[in-house]
C-alpha cells in the first residue's frame, strides 16, 4: 500500500499544479496519514492482545490478526482522516466563495 498512497498523493499534486487549488492534494495526504494511523494502532493492539489471549498460537496468531485489525484500521483511518479534514475546511466540494 504505500506505494499506491505514494502515487495517489503525487498524482494529487499533479492535479494541483495544474489547477493551482491544493486541496485536494491536501485531503489525499490527510487520509493516508489517518490511515497508517489507524492501521497501526489497530494492528498493534489487536494484534498484542490475541498473542498473549492465544499463547499457543503466539505469534502467529498476533501476526494473523493483527494484519487483519490493520487492514480495518487503515480503511477506518483513512475514513476520519478525510473527514476531519473536510471538517476543517469543507466538504470535498465546498461552496464557492462569494
Amino acid at each position: 500500500m504505500p506505494s499506491t498512497d505514494g502515487a495517489s498523493i503525487v498524482s494529487e499534486a499533479r492535479t494541483s499544479l495544474q489547477t493551482g487549488d491544493w486541496t485536494n492534494t491536501e485531503r489525499q495526504t490527510a487520509k493516508v496519514a489517518g490511515g497508517w494511523l489507524g492501521a497501526a494502532a489497530a494492528g498493534a493492539a489487536a494484534g498484542t492482545v490475541s498473542g498473549t489471549i492465544v499463547p499457543g498460537l503466539g505469534n502467529v496468531a498476533g501476526f494473523v490478526i493483527g494484519a487483519a485489525a490493520g487492514a480495518v484500521g487503515y480503511w477506518l483511518g483513512s475514513q476520519a482522516g478525510e473527514a476531519g479534514f473536510n471538517a476543517v475546511v469543507g466538504g470535498p466540494n465546498p461552496a464557492p466563495a462569494h
